[in-house]
Parts: C-alpha cells; structure tokens; sequence
C-alpha cells in the first residue's frame, strides 16, 4: 500500500525549506506538464518563487531518485520506474486559502533512497 505524508503547507514554501534536504537525498524534482513531459526543477537558488502550474487534480511535481527518461519510460507510474518516485499534489495557496500538501509513496516496493527520504 502506499505511503502517504499530509502536511499542511504551501509548496512554494515546502520546496524553500525542504530543498537541502531533497538535495543532501540526491532526489530530482520534476514539474509534470503531461504525461510524458516532465520538466526538471532547480531547486539550488532558495530565494527564487517556484513558479507552479496549476494541475487540477493532477500531481503537480515527482521527487525521483532516479532521472526520469521520456524515451525510456511511459511516465513516473510505469512499471519499471514507479519505484523510484514520489508523487506530490497539492500546497496551492491564496491570500486566504491553503491547500494541504500531499507527498505518495507510489510503489508498494520504494527503492532505497525513497525510503530513506520518508524517514527524514
């Protein structure tokens, strides 16, 4: 079953304060833009404002530990890469409304780095 962390927080804010620790996991970020498109996220300048599509009910970014590869892959829930992502929904904001934000553990059988990054 999958892991699921609900926390109360805009993403912007969540990427500032959790990007060292995304980076010390050695995990990517990827913003999805369909389903086969994902484009990577800089996450190394902390002052920047993450500019968030807005996705609907969709997955808004992936944390991988892997490097996702359109040509390989069929998307982040493909089979042979499902493991080494985790999916983020959520964390939109407005001066009176937050969301919360959602991060999932897809994969009954994360890999190593996903499983350590849980744990932080």
């Amino acid at each position: 079953m999958p892991n699921h962390i609900h926390i109360f927080v805009a993403l912007p804010t969540f990427l500032k304060q959790f990007g060292d620790v995304i980076r010390s996991a050695s995990l990517n970020v990827y913003s999805r833009q369909s389903e086969r498109k994902h484009t990577s996220v800089d996450l190394s300048n902390s002052d920047k404002e993450f500019i968030i599509p807005n996705g609907g009910n969709r997955p808004l970014l992936f944390f991988t530990s892997e490097a996702f590869d359109e040509t390989q892959h069929r998307s982040t829930y493909d089979d042979r890469f499902v493991m080494h992502a985790i999916e983020v929904m959520g964390g939109r904001s407005t001066a009176t409304d937050l969301e919360k934000l959602s991060l999932r553990i897809i994969s009954k059988t994360p890999d190593q780095k996903i499983k350590a990054f849980e744990q932080t």
